[in-house]
């Protein structure tokens, strides 16, 4: 067997040894060892870590967007709530919000219907037209309206005309005997 020495140019030698060996990660041959001679190896690396970390980021992801989803779910069923002027389910009015209705569609004479602190009628504005409600007109009133106030006619209540009276008597002080 006939041996031959490579020249010292080609840069490969003892000083090279292990150089290249377990740096090949993308399977290129062609590695020295420390007699000139050129040996065939190939190298395979698999990168685990990029591959764990995408399951692990996909699995966070996916359990934030079902929490927001819930979250988005809840405030959807929650709906308004009292105050807002709105007027949602279980709400009879919200604020100013009446829904169009007034004193006289509650079963009133008259009166200024207003909305609770709980989004429920309040009618202390209301009046029923009875004797001692205030008035602006006989309107307002089941019997008759004197001086900003309702009369029934009986006797003691303010009168102008006999008619006021239930006696059909007005004295002349302005009352009814």
């Amino acid at each position: 067997m006939l041996l031959t020495a490579c020249p010292d140019d080609t840069g490969i030698g003892d000083d090279e040894i292990g150089s290249t060996v377990g740096d090949t990660t993308d399977g290129s041959t062609g590695e020295s060892s420390s007699d000139g001679m050129t040996t065939d190896t190939t190298t395979d690396t698999t990168d685990v870590t990029d591959t764990t970390t995408d399951t692990t980021d996909t699995t966070t992801d996916t359990t934030t967007d079902t929490t927001d989803t819930t979250t988005d779910t809840t405030d959807t069923t929650t709906g308004g709530s009292c105050g807002d002027g709105q007027l949602d389910e279980g709400e009879a009015c919200d604020g100013d919000n009446l829904g169009g209705l007034n004193c006289t569609s509650q079963g009133f004479l008259s009166g200024q219907l207003a909305c609770d602190a709980q989004c429920s009628f309040d009618t202390a504005g209301c009046f029923e037209g009875q004797e001692g409600d205030p008035c602006n007109d006989s309107d307002q009133c089941i019997d008759y309206c004197n001086d900003g106030q309702c009369w029934d006619g009986s006797s003691g209540d303010k009168c102008s005309w006999l008619w006021q009276c239930d006696s059909n008597w007005c004295k002349l002080d302005g009352t009814c005997s």
